[in-house]
C-alpha cells in the first residue's frame, strides 16, 4: 500500500522498500516456480487478529550491506513497526514470508538452545512471520498474548 511506502520512508530513511531484484535471480525463479510472487521481501497476513492485513518487509539499505526485517501492523490507518532479527547480513540472501497458525519447533540440527530464554517451540494462535536466509535459516515470529515470540525453525 502507498501508505506503507510513505511510512517506511519516514520511519527508516536509511532503507528502501523491497524489489524483486533484491534477491538472486535463481531464488526469485524458485519462488515463482513454487507459486510465489517472486518478491522475497514482502509478505502479507493478519498477524495480530484484527481482521486487517499486516505486512512483513525485508528492507534494503541505501548504503552498506546490512538489511533490516520489520513487521508492519496496520492500526487505525497507521503503521506500527516492529524490527525483527533475521540473522542475515546481506539483502540478496534475506527473505520474509508468512506461516499459518500452528506449532513451530526449534530445528534439532541447530543443537541445544543458546540460552535459557530461547524456546524449543512456539505455538502461533494466528498467522506468523518467518524471516531468514534463503535455503539456510528461518526464524518464526508470532504474536502470543500481546508479546512477540520467536523460534529458529530451519538450520
Amino acid at each position: 500500500p502507498v501508505t506503507l511506502a510513505h511510512a517506511v520512508l519516514r520511519e527508516f530513511p536509511e532503507f528502501r522498500a523491497p524489489l524483486v531484484t533484491d534477491n538472486a535471480p535463481a531464488d526469485v525463479a524458485e519462488n515463482l516456480h513454487r507459486g510465489g510472487t517472486g518478491c522475497l521481501g514482502l509478505a502479507s497476513a493478519d498477524l495480530d487478529g484484527d481482521g486487517v492485513l499486516d505486512q512483513v518487509l525485508a528492507l534494503t539499505p541505501l548504503a552498506g550491506l546490512q538489511p533490516l526485517a520489520v513487521i508492519a501492523l496496520a492500526r487505525a490507518g497507521q503503521w506500527v513497526f516492529r524490527v525483527i532479527d533475521s540473522e542475515v547480513g546481506m539483502r540478496v540472501r534475506l527473505f520474509v514470508d508468512v506461516v499459518p497458525p500452528g506449532r513451530y519447533d526449534r530445528s534439532e540440527s541447530l543443537g541445544p538452545p543458546r540460552g535459557a530464554g530461547e524456546p524449543r517451540q512456539v505455538t502461533c494462535p494466528l498467522s506468523g512471520a518467518i524471516v531468514g536466509a534463503v535455503r539456510a535459516t528461518g526464524i518464526v515470529y508470532c504474536l502470543v498474548r500481546g508479546n512477540w515470540r520467536r523460534v529458529v525453525v530451519v538450520g
